[in-house]
């Protein structure tokens, strides 16, 4: 296990890249998609061809601007330098994801999200052990690089299967992108404002109390992460295509049954991964042996219950997007967003890092309630 300052350093590493991926990808996916699922399948790959081709330039004129802001969080030029090929094997690789995920090929698809999403850390966990490895940053970032890496490899050789992309189908269509990189910018704008609120805390922890608690808040925080990463590969991911295809086919009956099926399918699986999280916890920290982690186990189950409550409202989330209620996407995030910057400056200096647990929870249980609403409002369930 790294030192806590150097855990959250990474946090702050994993966040930025986690920013500027966004800002790479601009949520061109998600108008992108509906036009995907409408689309023949003769004319897709050049599709998918031109909006990876956006993804490539976005990624070269925003480099130098992540490595300044790298710079003046303080992280050295060797890591920012093996940060870089990270962030972009890292925002490809959840690009292709989604593109597997579009052409309804799930299981294909979270081969790519779980080789992307934390598969390599169990194997760097099984080499520290094995060769009685000292962990350090680098070797974290390196392992981070190769898992994505190997991500997009899987990936483009499962879409080209499925596409059977030719040359003649890597001609760029500019205009058909810009089109809807227009359409994707309200969901840009949205989604910022969510990861404002989502990991926002990192900087704010960073700034006021310091690395070594964001170490700790790191450490937990991934640990609940793992319930949304497991109900969005056993569930959203799974039928939340479907939810599109049923409302471009006006069939209320099939949209119905699928969303209560993710809704049922994610509770099933996030209960589970609660559960495997109160079984192993205490384990797990007495490996690691840190009385830091110990003191702060109670923290951790806010942040499970946050990210309860934000799998809940995922479902409401999705069901809004496929019937096309885009206001209703990105009038939430922007409303939490200020919400959580304001609770976490008030509570974090009183609390330390359980104010920023206090603060998820109040900020997942705001963007559940809106949603919900909204769906009754707009009778779109």
């Amino acid at each position: 296990m790294l030192q806590p300052e150097d855990l959250g350093l990474f946090g702050l590493i994993g966040t930025t890249v986690l920013i500027f991926g966004l800002l790479i990808g601009a949520d061109l996916y998600l108008p992108v998609h509906r036009d995907i699922l409408a689309t023949q399948p003769e004319q897709r790959a050049k599709k998918f061809v031109s909006q990876f081709s956006f993804y490539s330039v976005s990624f070269l004129v925003l480099s130098p601007a992540f490595f300044w802001i790298c710079d003046r969080i303080e992280i050295s030029t060797a890591l920012i330098l093996m940060t870089l090929p990270v962030l972009l094997f890292d925002q490809l690789s959840m690009e292709l994801h989604r593109e597997l995920i579009a052409l309804k090929e799930p299981i294909d698809a979270n081969v790519v999200y779980l080789l992307r999403s934390g598969l390599w850390v169990y194997v760097l966990a099984v080499c520290y052990w094995v060769f009685d490895i000292a962990p350090t940053l680098g070797s974290v970032l390196t392992a981070w690089m190769a898992g994505a890496a190997l991500a997009v490899f899987v990936g483009l050789l499962r879409l080209n299967r499925v596409l059977e992309i030719k040359l003649a189908a890597l001609e760029v269509d500019w205009i058909w992108t810009a089109k809807n990189l227009r359409l994707a910018m309200p969901f840009l704008v949205a989604t910022l404002a969510l990861k404002a609120v989502e990991v926002g805390d990192r900087y704010i922890i960073e700034a006021l109390i310091g690395l070594a608690p964001l170490g700790v808040f790191t450490l937990f925080a991934g640990i609940a992460g793992f319930i949304n990463l497991v109900a969005y590969a056993g569930s959203v991911s799974l039928l939340y295509p479907n939810l599109v295809t049923a409302h471009t086919a006006h069939d209320r009956v099939a949209f119905r049954e699928t969303a209560r099926s993710m809704c049922f399918r994610s509770v099933l699986v996030s209960a589970l991964a609660v559960l495997a999280i109160y079984l192993l916890i205490e384990p797990l920290l007495a490996f690691v042996d840190r009385a830091e982690y110990v003191d702060s186990l109670a923290m951790l189950w806010y942040l499970v219950g946050a990210m309860v409550i934000t799998v809940l409202s995922q479902q409401a989330h999705f069901v809004l997007y496929a019937r096309g209620h885009d206001k209703w996407i990105t009038i939430p995030s922007l409303l939490c967003a200020p919400l959580a910057i304001i609770l976490n400056l008030t509570l974090i200096p009183i609390h330390g890092i359980t104010g920023a647990a206090y603060t998820a929870a109040i900020s997942a249980a705001f963007l559940l309630t809106v949603k919900t609403y909204a769906v009754i409002r707009e009778k779109a369930y």
